[in-house]
C-alpha cells in the first residue's frame, strides 16, 4: 500500500500533536509546583480524563495531608478510581476518607461509596460471594450511621439484592453436592441455606 504525500503529511500532524498534548502533562508530572498540579488535577477530572487527574491526586495526597484541602484531593483521588471502574482502589480511598476525616463534607457520602465499591465488585452467584458479604456490612453500617443521607433508600435495595445473591449461592452450592449424590452435605447446605 502507498501513501500519497498528504496521507504523509496528515500522519506527521498527528504525530506532532499528540507529542506536544503528552509533552505538557509529562513535564507536570515532573513538576514540583503541587499547587499547579492540583488544578491541573480538578482540570483533568472536570474535563472526564480520570487517569491522568488520579495519577496527579496520587502524587499531591501526601503533600497535601494534614492541610485543609487534604479532604478534597482525597476525595477527588478515590473518584477518579472509581469512573476508571477501579473499584478495589476507589474503595480503599473512599475507606480512608471516612475513617480519617470523619467530619467532613465527604464523609458521609464515602461511607455509601465504600458499600457500593463492594457492591460493584460482587460477582454472578455461582462464584465466591465475599464481596456481596461485604456490600451488606459496610450498606448496613451506612445506614445505620447515616440514616437521613439520600442514599439510605438505595442502600435498602442493594442490601435486598446482595442478600438473594446469597441464597442463590447458598442454594446452587447445596444443587451441587446433590448432582455429585452427596446427598448428606447436600442436606446440610440446604438447612445452612434456609438459616441463612
Amino acid at each position: 500500500m502507498f501513501f500519497n504525500r498528504n496521507h504523509i503529511i496528515l500522519l506527521v500532524i498527528t504525530v506532532l500533536v499528540v507529542f506536544s498534548g503528552c509533552s505538557g502533562y509529562e513535564k507536570l508530572l515532573k513538576s514540583s509546583d503541587y499547587r499547579l498540579k492540583f488544578t491541573k488535577a480538578m482540570e483533568y477530572y472536570e474535563n472526564e480524563e480520570y487517569v491522568r487527574a488520579g495519577t496527579l491526586f496520587d502524587q499531591i495526597s501526601a503533600v497535601y495531608r494534614g492541610t485543609t484541602k487534604a479532604d478534597t484531593v482525597f476525595y477527588y483521588q478515590a473518584k477518579s478510581y472509581f469512573n476508571q471502574r477501579d473499584y478495589i482502589l476507589s474503595g480503599h480511598h473512599f475507606k480512608n476518607l471516612a475513617f480519617n476525616f470523619p467530619n467532613s463534607v465527604y464523609a458521609e457520602e464515602s461511607d455509601y461509596m465504600v458499600a457500593y465499591c463492594y457492591y460493584k465488585l460482587s460477582p454472578k452467584p455461582s462464584l465466591d460471594q465475599e464481596n456481596s458479604v461485604q456490600a451488606v456490612n459496610y450498606f448496613q453500617l451506612f445506614r445505620i450511621n447515616e440514616a437521613n443521607f439520600e442514599g439510605d433508600a438505595e442502600a435498602k435495595v442493594y442490601i435486598d439484592e446482595m442478600r438473594n445473591k446469597l441464597v442463590q449461592k447458598s442454594y446452587l452450592s447445596a444443587k451441587l453436592y446433590y448432582n455429585l449424590k452427596d446427598y448428606r452435605a447436600s442436606i446440610i447446605a440446604l438447612q445452612n441455606s434456609l438459616n441463612e
